[in-house]
């Protein structure tokens, strides 16, 4: 059994902490809408207790790949990253395509066991048919819970003490580090 999940970090959250990204000389701290927001978007995964490749979307030309420089911060660590970039940094549904196909055909049991995978209601799940059509060849039966569930038990990835939480926590202090 599994879960897999997207998540956002808003870089602007660390102001509060220690860190100005944006100064209008009175402020310290500039409110940006949400939507334009500099952020990473990202797509957990787990299968059994084994974590999946984790993909980081930054924001850069749709349909290009990210800068060699940004791809080297991603050689040989654990868990594994993968880097994509979307025009918003959001994620599109053809970078959630290819994350699933790598998750298939990468070194996780995905693809070589019967799994059930558990994901939420996110249109990058639902409007494509070819997500359901990777799962299925990959002997895995896909389950959709709607989006943002936070119900124990459905969608793990997003409970408190779940694994974004906890990735976010880590990157905080990674960013807080003086």
């Amino acid at each position: 059994v599994g879960n897999f999940d997207e998540f956002s970090i808003d870089l602007n959250d660390f102001c509060n902490q220690k860190f100005t990204f944006l100064d209008d000389g009175q402020s310290p701290h500039v409110q940006v809408p949400y939507e334009q927001a500099p952020h990473l978007s990202g797509l957990m995964g787990f299968l059994g207790d084994d974590l999946l490749d984790v993909l980081v979307v930054s924001i850069g030309a749709d349909g290009n790949v990210p800068n060699p420089k940004h791809l080297e911060l991603t050689q040989g660590k654990t868990p594994r990253v993968a880097i994509s970039q979307s025009g918003n940094g959001w994620m599109t549904d053809e970078i959630k395509l290819g994350a699933i196909r790598q998750w298939v055909t990468g070194k996780s049991k995905l693809g070589t066991v019967r799994t059930v995978m558990n994901a939420d209601g996110h249109g990058s799940n639902t409007r494509q048919l070819a997500v359901c059509k990777i799962m299925r060849d990959a002997k895995s039966v896909l389950v959709i819970t709607p989006a943002h569930c936070t119900a124990k038990g459905m969608q793990q990835m997003d409970l408190k003490k779940g694994l974004i939480s906890r990735f976010k926590k880590a990157f905080r202090r990674l960013m807080a580090t003086e």
